[in-house]
């Protein structure tokens, strides 16, 4: 990641009386109008402050960069909250709400690293199982992501949930905005609360979902009385793109859920999914690449060097 390196300050510049930052070139402190030879060079700020390194890198990096390399960075420096289950639990989380199924962090299906979230006895209709994160703030604009597999295809129209809900109260009653898949079409979707009501849209063609095969789902949310909007990708594809809605319905988004939303209607056979990955940020997250490792890799590169 040479080409982020070179962007990111090696140094910071202080005027030796007032420690204000001031120009590497100058000679005049432009804060307390001290005169000097030379300023003060320091480590640089975004070292010891990683919100800092964030504002850095969105106003000095960001205009600098192609659009892809920006899209590519957004996934690491606007992250609000995120869970590879590592931990090998449910402690990230804030609380649960389940009724008819199992869940559990296992070793059987991780997308990355060691452990993945595991759904297991998801059959009758009414049943549901999310585990919740309550965030710090609430947030009118939000997007998540996760990698979703199931071990067999659904048999009915019923089952609307591929792993995520962006909702801003329990499972089982409302869901702000949740990625759905219908069998019976093809058609990856969301469901929208819209004026009070939830409402789907599908993609336009139709898809394959392959059983025990992870799929990078990731959804946001805008809302607001009359420009409100919801969004889907599917593998970094854009599936569904709904604007100019009523989705001031519960208010901003502060608790992202994971896990099965809703099963409307029975379909005879117990089925299994697994989850991982999950991310939650205030901008497009998209697809994990063998290259997203790199980042943080380079950043602990550039903090060694300089400390």
């Amino acid at each position: 990641m040479t080409w982020l390196l070179r962007l990111l300050p090696m140094w910071d510049y202080i005027c030796p009386k007032c420690q204000k930052e001031v120009d590497k070139n100058s000679h005049k402190c432009v804060h307390c109008g001290e005169h000097y030879s030379i300023p003060l060079r320091v480590p640089p700020k975004v070292l010891k402050d990683p919100k800092a390194l964030e504002n850095y890198v969105h106003t000095k990096i960001f205009p600098k960069v192609s659009a892809s390399q920006r899209e590519y960075l957004t996934q690491f420096f606007t992250e609000i909250f995120s869970d590879g289950f590592e931990s090998g639990n449910f402690n990230a989380w804030t609380t649960s709400i389940i009724s008819g199924m199992t869940l559990s962090v296992t070793t059987d299906k991780p997308h990355h690293g060691t452990y993945g979230m595991k759904i297991t006895g998801i059959d009758n209709a009414g049943e549901y199982g999310v585990y919740i994160k309550t965030l710090a703030s609430a947030y009118s604009e939000i997007y998540m992501r996760a990698y979703v597999a199931i071990d067999s295809k659904p048999s009915t129209a019923g089952f609307y949930c591929m792993g995520l809900d962006l909702a801003a109260g329990a499972s089982g009653g409302q869901g702000v905005c949740f990625p759905i898949f219908n069998p019976n079409t093809n058609k990856w979707g969301i469901g929208l609360l819209v004026a009070g009501t939830v409402t789907y849209y599908y993609e336009s063609g139709t898809s394959t979902l392959d059983v025990n095969t992870f799929y990078c789902v990731e959804v946001y949310v805008k809302i607001h009385a009359t420009n409100g909007a919801g969004k889907l990708w599917v593998n970094g594809a854009e599936k569904v793109n709904e604007t100019g809605k009523d989705t001031d319905n519960l208010g901003n988004i502060q608790n992202p859920q994971v896990g099965i939303y809703y099963v409307w209607n029975a379909y005879g056979a117990a089925q299994t999914m697994w989850i991982d990955c999950v991310v939650v940020a205030d901008a497009y997250i998209g697809v994990e690449g063998a290259a997203g490792l790199s980042i943080p890799v380079a950043m602990r590169y550039y903090r060694n060097m300089r400390q």
